[in-house]
C-alpha cells in the first residue's frame, strides 16, 4: 500500500486542499462578526482584563519586570505586547486588548481547522473543527488579554509543525523547541506541557533502550501526582488519577505505534537544546531592563511553585470517571500487538470516536468538565484511527497532538474557570481528527459517489442543525444591541447591561474627580484605567489580598498614602469572605472614611481627610454626544431619584428636541414603560423641561428656548416640599408641590419616554446633541451655589 502523504496527495489532487482553504476562509469571515458580537457584548465584574492592561502598561512606561511590576506570566508575553504596543503603535485599551484577542482566537481556529485538514484530508471534518473549536473557546471572552489566548495559537502552531516533514528532522525540532520556549516563558505550566507533549513522543519514537523508554513513560504517569501535590489528598486525587491514566495509555500506544522507528537522538537533542537556547534569549530582554536575577528566578519558579496553595478553584473529578480512565491503560498493558489493526479493534476505535464527536458539538449536553473526565483519556484513538498508509506518514504527529492533549489538560489545575475551556480544546481537535478518519473508512466501504455525498450531506444537515441554537450569529447581534455602550475611554465598543454602565461611569467619573492614587479591593483596575488615576505602584492584580506576600501589601498602603489625595475604591461582594478580607476591613474601618457609596461600592478617604471633598457625585466621566446611531447612557437612580433634598446639575448643547435624563420602572428603552418620568426634556418649542414626579403632568419650564447650539447649565434642586429649576445660574421656574415616588428602578441620560408629557411626542423622545458634567448632590442648593457653579464650570464649555 502506497505511503504517500497527504501534502503529496494534495499535489497531484489540489480540488480537497482549495475546497478546504475556500470552506475555512468563508468560515472566518462568517465567524468574525460572531466573535466581535460576543468579545465586547459582556465585561466579567472580576476584571483580569484591567489586570493584564496596567500590568502591561507599568511595564511600557519603564517599570522593572518582578522587581516593579507584579506578574504571573513571563517574560516573552511582555516582549509580544511590547512588539504590539510598542513598535507597532497599537493603542493599549481595552477595545485594542479585545480585538487582539479575537484574532487570537481565529487564529487558534484555523490552525484547528488545518491540522485536521491535515491529517485526514476531510474538508468536512476540517469544516466542523473549526465552527466547534470557535465555540468551544467563547470563554476567552470573560478575560481579555490573558496570556491563555496566545497559548493557544502557540500550542497549535506546535502541533502543526509536528505534522510537517519527518519525526527525525532537526528543523522542525529547533523551531518547536523555538515554540516551546516562547510558551514557557509566557506561562510556565503550559510551556511545561507542550515540552513534555512534544518531547515524550519524541524520545520514544527515537532508537531509545527499551529500559529508557519505559522510565520515561513511568516519569509521565506519575507528573500529575507530583505537579497536584498540595491538593492530592482531597479533591485533586480523582483528577491526578485520571490524568495520570491519559498520559499512560497515550504514551503506550505511541510506544506500539512508532516506538524507536521514525526519530533518532539528534532530533531530541535538537529540540532539548533549541528550547534552553530560546529561553536564554527571552530572558535576556528583561535582565538588561533591570529586572534582577533574583526577581526573575522568584516569578517563574518559586512564585509558580506555590500558586495552588494560596489560590485554587478545585475541579471536582466524579470518581467513576477516574475509574473509567483506567481501562485504556489496561487495553494497551494487555491486548497483543498483533490485534491493533485487526476488525475488532477499528470497530473499537471508532465507536469510541462517534461518541466524543458527538460529546464536542455544542448542544449543551456535555460540558467542559465532562470532555476533561471522560474524553481525554481515550485521545489515544487519533494515533491508530485511520488509513494505515496515513498512519506510517503521520503517526508521530498524531502521537504529539494526542499527548498534547492530556497534558494540557493538567492547566484546570489548580483554577478550573475559563482554563477548563483552553485545557480541552485540543480534546475537540482530536475528536474531529477522528471524524474525518471514519469518513475515510466509509468511503473505503462505500463505492458508489452519490452514497458518499448524500451521506456528507445527511452529516452537515445533522451537525448544522446541532449547532444553530448556540451559534446563530443573529442572536449574538441582538444580544449586542440590546446593551448599552459602554462609553469610557478605550472601551467605547463595548455593550453591557446599564446597572455596570451607571456603576462604572459613575466611579471612573468620581475617581477622576477626586483621587490621585487608587487602590480597589478585589482589583478592579480598568477603573484605574478609564480614570486615568494611577494605582499607588506596579504591584497590582486582581486577587492581590491573596497573591501578594504581605511585605508587598505593606508597600502598597505606605505609596498609596503618601498620595496628596488617595481613595480605596472596597466592593464587599466582589471581595468575598476571607480571613483576608476580614482583617482588611478592620483595617479600613479605623484608617478610611466612606466619602460615596452606590450599592456595593465604597469609595473611602482617609478618616484624617476632613477636607468636603465630594459634595456633588459625578454620574457620567467625560463629555458625551448623542444621536440615534449612539446608544443611551445608564446612570444611577439612587443618586437622582431616591434622595429626600438633591441637585442635579448638567452642561448640554443641542439644536434639537428630546430627553436629557429619563427614568423609568423597566431596563428596556423600547416599548412601552409601566411607569415613566422625563426627568430633563427639551420640548417641541425648544424650552427645557425639569420636574420631580409631583402628580399629573405638573412640570417646571424655561421661559426662552435652549436648543440654540450653545453649552447651557441645568439645575433641578428637590426639597421635600418643592422643586426649583435654573438654567444659567438663573431661576427660572419653582414648584411648590410634595414629589411623589414612582418607585421607578432605571435611569439614563439620551433618551426617555414622554407620552402625556406637554409640549413632547408620545413614546420615546430621543436627545440630539451633547451632554458634560451631570452630576448629584445630597443637598438642596440655594441660589448662590447655584450661579457659583455655574460660573466655575463654565470655562470647560
Amino acid at each position: 500500500m502506497s505511503s504517500t502523504s497527504l501534502a503529496d496527495r494534495a499535489r497531484r489532487h489540489p480540488l480537497p486542499l482549495f475546497a478546504a482553504i475556500a470552506a475555512v476562509a468563508a468560515l472566518t469571515v462568517a465567524a468574525a462578526p460572531y466573535a466581535y458580537y460576543r468579545m465586547f457584548g459582556q465585561f466579567a465584574a472580576y476584571d483580569d482584563e484591567g489586570y493584564i492592561i496596567r500590568s502591561i502598561r507599568s511595564y511600557l512606561d519603564g517599570g522593572r519586570l518582578y522587581d516593579d511590576v507584579f506578574s504571573q506570566y513571563g517574560p516573552a508575553f511582555f516582549l509580544i505586547q511590547q512588539a504590539l504596543h510598542g513598535a507597532l503603535r497599537l493603542p493599549l485599551d481595552h477595545d485594542v486588548v479585545r480585538l487582539t484577542t479575537i484574532a487570537f482566537w481565529l487564529l487558534t481556529t484555523i490552525g484547528a481547522a488545518a491540522i485536521v485538514f491535515r491529517l485526514t484530508g476531510s474538508v468536512v471534518a476540517c469544516a466542523f473543527a473549526f465552527v466547534t473549536v470557535l465555540n468551544h473557546l467563547a470563554p476567552l471572552v470573560n478575560e481579555p488579554g490573558h496570556p491563555q489566548a496566545l497559548l493557544t495559537v502557540l500550542s497549535t502552531v506546535l502541533c502543526l509543525l509536528a505534522l510537517g516533514r519527518g519525526a527525525s528532522s532537526i528543523p522542525r525540532s529547533v523551531w518547536c523547541g523555538v515554540i516551546v520556549a516562547c510558551a514557557a516563558l509566557t506561562k510556565v505550566n503550559v510551556g511545561v506541557f507542550l515540552f513534555l507533549g512534544f518531547a515524550l513522543p519524541l524520545a520514544l519514537a527515537a532508537r531509545l533502550p527499551s529500559a529508557a523508554a519505559w522510565a520515561l513513560i513511568v516519569l509521565a504517569t506519575a507528573a500529575p501526582f507530583a505537579l497536584f501535590k498540595t491538593h492530592l489528598a482531597g479533591w485533586a486525587f480523582p483528577f491526578a488519577l485520571s490524568s495520570a491514566s491519559s498520559i499512560a495509555a497515550t504514551a503506550l500506544a505511541c510506544k506500539r505505534r512508532f516506538g524507536g522507528t521514525m526519530a533518532t537522538e539528534r532530533s531530541l537533542s535538537a529540540f532539548a537544546i533549541s528550547t534552553a537556547v530560546s529561553i536564554a534569549i527571552l530572558l535576556l530582554p528583561a535582565l538588561i531592563r533591570g529586572t534582577s536575577p533574583a526577581a526573575l528566578a522568584r516569578a517563574i519558579v518559586t512564585e509558580p511553585s506555590r500558586f495552588a496553595s494560596v489560590f485554587f478553584l478545585p475541579f471536582e473529578m466524579p470518581v467513576a470517571a477516574a475509574a473509567i480512565g483506567l481501562a485504556p491503560v489496561v487495553f494497551w498493558l494487555t491486548v497483543p500487538a498483533a490485534r491493533l489493526n485487526g476488525t475488532s479493534m477499528r470497530a473499537i476505535v471508532a465507536v469510541i470516536e462517534a461518541v466524543m464527536v458527538y460529546a464536542v458539538i455544542p448542544t449543551g449536553r456535555w460540558g467542559y468538565a465532562d470532555h476533561l473526565a471522560y474524553l481525554a483519556p481515550f485521545a489515544w484513538c487519533v494515533i491508530v484511527s485511520g488509513k494505515e498508509s496515513n498512519q506510517r506518514t503521520d503517526a508521530f504527529g498524531r502521537g504529539v497532538l494526542a499527548m498534547c492533549a492530556v497534558f494540557l489538560t493538567l492547566q484546570a489545575y489548580p483554577v478550573a474557570g475559563t482554563q477548563l475551556a483552553v485545557a480541552t480544546v485540543f480534546i475537540v481537535i482530536v475528536a474531529f481528527v477522528g471524524l474525518g478518519d471514519l469518513l475515510q473508512a466509509l468511503d473505503a466501504h462505500v463505492r458508489a459517489t452519490s452514497a458518499r455525498l448524500v451521506a456528507r450531506a445527511a452529516l452537515i444537515a445533522a451537525m448544522g442543525f446541532l449547532y444553530w441554537p448556540a451559534m446563530a450569529p443573529g442572536v449574538w447581534r441582538e444580544s449586542y444591541d440590546r446593551g448599552f455602550e459602554l462609553r469610557l475611554r478605550g472601551a467605547e465598543r463595548l455593550h453591557v447591561n446599564p446597572e455596570q454602565v451607571a456603576r462604572l461611569q459613575w466611579l471612573t467619573a468620581t475617581v477622576a474627580a477626586e483621587c490621585t492614587s487608587l487602590v480597589t479591593v478585589p482589583g478592579q483596575l480598568s477603573v484605574n484605567e478609564w480614570s486615568g488615576v494611577p494605582p499607588p505602584t506596579a504591584r497590582n492584580v486582581t486577587a492581590w489580598l491573596i497573591l501578594l506576600r504581605p511585605g508587598e501589601q505593606r508597600q502598597i498602603w505606605d505609596a498609596l498614602n503618601a498620595s496628596p489625595n488617595p481613595c480605596v475604591l472596597f466592593s464587599p461582594k466582589l471581595a468575598g469572605l476571607s480571613p483576608e478580607v476580614s482583617a482588611l476591613q478592620r483595617y479600613l474601618s479605623s484608617h478610611y472614611r466612606v466619602a460615596a457609596a452606590v450599592g456595593d461600592d465604597e469609595l473611602l478617604v482617609p478618616a484624617a481627610d476632613t477636607r468636603p471633598r465630594l459634595t456633588m457625585v459625578r454620574l457620567i466621566a467625560q463629555r458625551h454626544s448623542f444621536g440615534r446611531q449612539r446608544s443611551a447612557l445608564p446612570v444611577s437612580i439612587d443618586l437622582l431619584e431616591r434622595k429626600p433634598e438633591s441637585t442635579i446639575r448638567v452642561w448640554f448643547k443641542t439644536n434639537h428636541d428630546g430627553v436629557l435624563i429619563g427614568c423609568q420602572s423597566s431596563a428596556s428603552v423600547e416599548g412601552r414603560a409601566e411607569r415613566a418620568l422625563p426627568l430633563m426634556y427639551i420640548g417641541r418649542s425648544g424650552a427645557l423641561y425639569a420636574q420631580h414626579y409631583a402628580g399629573g403632568t405638573a412640570v417646571q419650564k424655561s421661559a426662552v428656548p435652549v436648543n440654540d447650539g450653545r453649552w447651557h447649565h441645568a439645575t433641578l434642586v428637590r426639597t421635600v416640599r418643592a422643586q426649583s429649576l435654573y438654567v444659567d445660574g438663573t431661576l427660572v421656574h419653582s414648584l411648590e408641590r410634595p414629589v411623589v415616588d414612582l418607585r421607578l428602578s432605571h435611569c439614563q441620560a439620551g433618551i426617555g419616554m414622554t407620552t402625556d408629557w406637554p409640549d413632547a411626542g408620545r413614546g420615546w423622545m430621543t436627545f440630539t446633541g451633547e451632554i458634560d458634567d451631570l452630576a448629584v448632590a445630597a443637598q438642596a442648593w440655594d441660589a448662590q451655589l447655584i450661579a457659583r457653579d455655574w460660573i466655575e464650570t463654565l470655562v470647560r464649555h
